[in-house]
């Protein structure tokens, strides 16, 4: 009973979008499984877009945040096999109409199980896939701008009776001087602060960020809100894509703490100091003997380690790119060749 009537009221989807309030009621994996079996390809990419019912635009079902689950995004492309290249699928999933998106409220607007927080934003479709609605405009232009975010929110606000607070993180470190001094004049009018958050992700280094924050009410339209992000966001200057560099200091400080951790807690289950005696064995470190060595030895040592394609081999095998004539590194050599590429785009320009 329950899968005819989704099946009916699919193929009256098809010329009166309307029925998409009562569709709605239905839960998504119970509609794909009746679309798909029906072969209603058109149909269910229909079903993500913006819609228009009685004057009033809504997103009904978030294919972003529902692909967010992986055995839902695999399952959900694997089923096209017969209709489409996955390829294709997402290309018109991600073509969003943000002239219609603009007319939605932000308290009809689906909050978002995803937003950027620990991803990697590496083209414009990622700048889509996690950006809600009233940032994607912003978002998209810091992505070219080649300025780093780290999340963007407006669910705080959607089910507020007054006003809320919608913001977006951006990476602090990673900004050039001119757009560091826009940060300092938007924390001056209260709109933006700055903060620090270990990143955890490659050092033991403590990231400054900034959030900037824009007032909203669930009555405002993605535009009305669009709009007031861009005045602040807008007058952000392109700059050197800088974002995943670490300067020599960084990583030597990273081998620091973590000896004294071990001089500090020698419980510890996995002793770096025992690696760096490993270490000096590979790299062929002189004067060191019967693994006899105090901490301020190991600390002269540490410029060797950096310098030492061995190091460099061992303790970043992950993929960390060293770019040892800027002695600095980068977290991954795409980060590297972003900030070549954003270098030759400048450069090219101040020639003009």
């Amino acid at each position: 009973m329950k899968e005819l009537e989704i099946k009916k009221m699919l193929e009256i989807f098809r010329s009166d979008k309307s029925i998409i309030e009562k569709l709605s009621n239905y839960d998504l994996d119970s509609i794909l499984d009746v679309a798909f079996k029906e072969k209603m390809y058109d149909i269910i990419l229909e079903l993500f877009k913006p819609i228009e019912v009685n004057g009033k635009v809504k997103i009904y079902f978030d294919i972003f945040t529902y692909i967010s689950d992986f055995s839902n995004s695999e399952h959900f492309f694997s089923r096209f096999a017969d209709y489409e290249s996955q390829e294709k699928i997402e290309e018109e999933l991600y073509q969003i109409d943000i002239s219609k998106i603009k007319k939605i409220r932000i308290g009809d607007t689906i909050p978002r199980a995803i937003s950027g927080w620990g991803h990697s934003i590496n083209d414009e479709k990622d700048v889509i896939y996690y950006s809600e609605p009233a940032f994607l405009e912003a978002m998209l232009d810091l992505f070219k701008k080649n300025i780093w975010t780290i999340s963007n929110d407006t669910a705080c606000c959607i089910n507020e009776e007054s006003i809320g607070m919608s913001n977006i993180i951006i990476d602090y470190d990673s900004l050039s001087s001119e757009n560091k001094e826009l940060v300092s004049e938007l924390v001056s009018k209260g709109i933006a602060s700055i903060d620090s958050e270990n990143d955890g992700i490659i050092l033991s280094k403590v990231n400054q960020r900034v959030t900037i924050y824009f007032p909203t009410k669930k009555e405002d339209t993605v535009e009305e809100l669009s709009n007031r992000i861009m005045s602040a966001i807008g007058r952000f200057e392109k700059q050197l894509f800088l974002h995943g560099r670490y300067t020599a200091n960084d990583m030597k400080q990273y081998i620091i703490e973590k000896i004294e951790a071990d001089y500090t807690n020698p419980s510890t289950n996995f002793s770096y100091t025992d690696y760096i005696f490993y270490l000096i064995k590979q790299c062929k470190v002189e004067g060191i003997e019967n693994n006899e060595i105090t901490k301020d030895k190991l600390m002269e040592i540490v410029d060797i380690f950096y310098k030492s394609k061995e190091w460099r081999d061992e303790i970043f095998a992950s993929g960390i790119y060293f770019d040892l004539d800027n002695d600095c590194f980068w977290e991954s050599k795409e980060s590297y060749d972003k900030y070549i590429a954003s270098k030759k785009e400048l450069e090219s320009k101040m020639r003009i």
